[in-house]
Parts: C-alpha cells; sequence; structure tokens
C-alpha cells in the first residue's frame, strides 16, 4: 500500500536556532567534562600535598584550565567556526561536546582497568633504584595528576648502610638546614612523625637541572627513612 503522508517538514532556521545551546554554555560544559576527572584525581592524593579541601579544587581548577586551552578549547573553536562557515544548524552542540566527553570517557576507562603498581615497584619507577631488601614498614601515598609531575613519599625502616648507599646511589647531598622542609615533613595518615626523630637530618638533590628531585629525610642512626619524590 502506497504511502501519502507527507513528511513534517523540517524545523527553520528560526527554531533551530532557538533550540540550541549557547557557545558560552557549550564550552562551559567542555571544560567541566576535563574538570571533573581532573578533580577526582587530584583529591584521590590531595592528603599528600593540600591542606585542605580548597587547596585541592584549586589546584585541579589551574591544571585543568591549563590542559583544556591548550587542549580542548582551540577544536570547540575550529568547530564551531566550521559550522558557521558552512551554515550548519544540526549536531553542533555534539560536536563540539565530543572531544571532552571522550577525554572523560577515556579517563575513567583507564581508572577501572588500571593496575596500580606496588610501593615497591613505584620506587623504582621513581628513582631506578630497587628498595633496599632490608626496608620494613613501607608506606607510601602517591599523588599522579593528570596534567603536571609526580609527587611520591615513602616512609620505610631499613639497614643504616643500605640507607647510605641509597644516598650515595641517588646522589643527594646534606641539606644546609632543616627549615625549608617543614612541608616535606607532614606525616601521611598514621605515619611516624619525623619530627620527634632524634638527630634528624635531611638529603637532597643538588643537581638543578635534574629531571627529579629527592629528598632522604632520616634520623641520627640512619635507620628511618621518609623519602620524597617530584
Amino acid at each position: 500500500m502506497i504511502n501519502l503522508r507527507v513528511p513534517d517538514p523540517e524545523p527553520n532556521a528560526t527554531v533551530l536556532e532557538s533550540k540550541r545551546l549557547g557557545v558560552g554554555k557549550l564550552l562551559s560544559f567542555s571544560f567541566a567534562a576535563v574538570f571533573g576527572p581532573y578533580l577526582v584525581i587530584t583529591l584521590w592524593g590531595s592528603s599528600l600535598l593540600f591542606d585542605d579541601l580548597l587547596d585541592g579544587v584549586g589546584y585541579s581548577m589551574m591544571g585543568a584550565a591549563a590542559f583544556w586551552a591548550i587542549a580542548m578549547l582551540p577544536i570547540n573553536l575550529i568547530t564551531l567556526a566550521i559550522f558557521r562557515w558552512r551554515g550548519w544548524l544540526r549536531h553542533r552542540s555534539v560536536s563540539m561536546l565530543a572531544p571532552s566527553l571522550l577525554w572523560m570517557s577515556a579517563f575513567f576507562f583507564k581508572i577501572l582497568t588500571y593496575q596500580e603498581p606496588s610501593a615497591s615497584e613505584y620506587f623504582k619507577i621513581d628513582t631506578g633504584c630497587e628498595l633496599p631488601a632490608t626496608a620494613t614498614d613501607l608506606r607510601a601515598q602517591f599523588f599522579h595528576p593528570i596534567f603536571g609531575g609526580n609527587a611520591d613519599k615513602f616512609y620505610f625502616r631499613c639497614n643504616p648502610q643500605d640507607v647510605k648507599r641509597l644516598i650515595a646511589a641517588l646522589k643527594l647531598t646534606a641539606a644546609m638546614s632543616m627549615e625549608p622542609l617543614e612541608y616535606d615533613l607532614k606525616p601521611g595518615p598514621g605515619w611516624p612523625d619525623a619530627k620527634s626523630w632524634p638527630g634528624l637530618q635531611a638529603f637532597r638533590t643538588n643537581n638543578q637541572s635534574a629531571l627529579h628531585f629527592y629528598t632522604l629525610i632520616t634520623d641520627a642512626g640512619f635507620d628511618q627513612v621518609y623519602f620524597f619524590q617530584e
């Protein structure tokens, strides 16, 4: 049987324009899709670097803004320019949001499928050295933001000779003063308080051109260690 029904007319440009999201809202949603995952991963490690929630949110905002401005905003603006140049009315919102949404999906997929290395494996990744075989009571915190450098913290007890060998292997030099290290001495939750150690001393990377900077804090007997990589 022949269908003689006349198709519904396509909405005119005025109707489509009134239903579309504005450019400002689209850019805001695009940024939110980047900022959300970045906030999650930053606050995941916030106990390592931030004293309160606002510090973590502020750091996330700055990192996400830089990443979005470099990676997403140019794509959004190019997409908008193409749609205006061609006079296209449909699918502009989806096209502008697609890069940020794909990035967000890829991020959460990585989180769901990622297998976290052990603390000793992270130590080798960070330093290129094996964790001393005599290390015990190992504790670690990892801060790996999406945009920016890593900052990892380790605590362990160890044979003093192994601690000295580690200092030599990483070419660390004795810090002239403990005052600049107050921030590094912030212990993790339930960790020993290094400020109470007798004969507290610190060793740091002294090469300003090094790719990674290390700080090792130990007691007078070289048998307790706080180690930081940044």
